[in-house]
C-alpha cells in the first residue's frame, strides 16, 4: 500500500520514516507525484500550505483532497493546530462528502507521531470504502487531553497560589515555584483567563467537539472525567467566569488520567 509522509520539517523531529514509506519535503513536490498513492501523512504546518493550487484552494488541502478524492485517506498533523485551521479543513471536506475518523485525521499538539499512529498496522491496512482511518490511531492518543492539561497548567500560574487547592500546588512543584514562574519575564498566563485563547489552541467553537474528543480520548481506568467537563462548560458559557477551583479540580484529573494513559503505553 503506498505510503507518503510530507513534512519540511523531519530533521528536526523526535521519530524517523524508513521505506517503504516515500518521504517527500514540500505539497508541491507530493502533488508532482504521478499517483497519490494510499495513505498521505502531512505537517499541518507545512509552509508552502497556504500557497493557491491551480484549483484556487491552499495547498494543503488540495494534498488532503487528491489522496482522499481517489479512495485513499490522509492524516494531518502538527505540534500546535494546523496552519489553516481544523474548522475550515472540516468544512472544505465535510463539502466533499469526506468525514474525520473515516477519511481523515486531524491530530494536533503531537510530541511524537509514532506514539500516536500505529504505523505497523497502518502498514498492514488495505484501504477499502468502509475502512476507517481512526482505526490506526493508537489507544493512547490524547492530543486534546495534553492540549487542556498545558492550558490549565498556564492558567492556574495566572491565579494567586493562596487559591489553588494543595493537590494542584503539588503537582505544580508547590507554591514557591509557582511564585518564581509568575514573577518571569516571560510569563504569559494571564490571557488564559479570558476564554478566547482557550478556543483557539483547542480549534472549537463549541464545547460538543472538545467533550466528544475528551470521551475518546478518556482512559477507561482513569476515574470520571466531570471536572474536566465543568472547566469546558465553563470555557463556553460567557456567563461563567474561570476560577481556580474549577482549573484546578480540572489539572488534577487531567494529570491523573494522562498518568494513567502513559501506564498503557508500557
Amino acid at each position: 500500500m503506498p505510503i507518503t509522509y510530507v513534512d519540511d520539517n523531519l530533521a528536526q523531529r523526535d521519530w524517523k520514516i524508513e521505506h517503504p514509506i516515500a518521504v517527500r519535503q514540500t505539497i508541491i513536490d507530493y502533488l508532482s507525484m504521478p499517483e497519490p498513492g494510499d495513505i498521505l501523512i502531512i505537517h499541518g504546518g507545512q509552509r508552502d500550505a497556504r500557497m493557491i493550487a491551480p484549483s484556487g484552494r491552499e495547498l494543503l488541502l488540495e494534498a488532503i483532497l487528491r489522496v482522499c478524492g481517489n479512495g485513499g485517506r490522509a492524516i494531518v498533523f502538527s505540534g500546535g493546530a494546523p496552519i489553516i485551521s481544523v474548522r475550515t479543513i472540516r468544512e472544505t471536506l465535510s463539502l466533499a462528502s469526506l468525514h474525520e475518523g473515516v477519511h481523515y485525521l486531524i491530530l494536533t499538539a503531537i510530541q511524537n507521531l509514532p506514539l500516536e499512529i500505529d504505523f505497523p498496522s497502518l502498514l498492514r491496512a488495505t484501504p477499502t470504502p468502509e475502512w476507517r482511518i481512526a482505526e490506526v490511531k493508537r489507544r493512547h492518543a490524547v492530543p486534546t487531553l495534553w492540549t487542556l492539561a498545558l492550558l490549565c497548567q498556564s492558567a492556574l500560574l495566572a491565579f494567586d497560589p493562596k487559591n489553588v487547592d494543595d493537590e494542584a500546588v503539588t503537582l505544580l512543584g508547590g507554591r514557591e515555584a509557582m511564585i518564581a514562574v509568575r514573577g518571569s519575564s516571560g510569563f504569559t498566563g494571564d490571557q488564559l483567563l479570558a476564554p478566547h485563547a482557550w478556543h483557539g489552541a483547542l480549534a472549537a467553537r463549541a464545547a460538543r467537539p472538545v467533550c466528544d474528543a475528551i470521551e475518546k480520548e478518556w482512559p477507561a481506568d482513569a476515574g470520571t472525567d466531570d471536572g474536566v467537563r465543568r472547566l469546558v462548560d465553563a470555557l463556553y458559557d460567557r456567563s461563567r467566569a474561570l476560577d481556580a477551583g474549577t482549573v484546578a479540580q480540572a489539572f488534577c484529573a487531567l494529570y491523573r488520567a494522562l498518568r494513567q494513559n502513559q501506564e498503557l503505553q508500557h
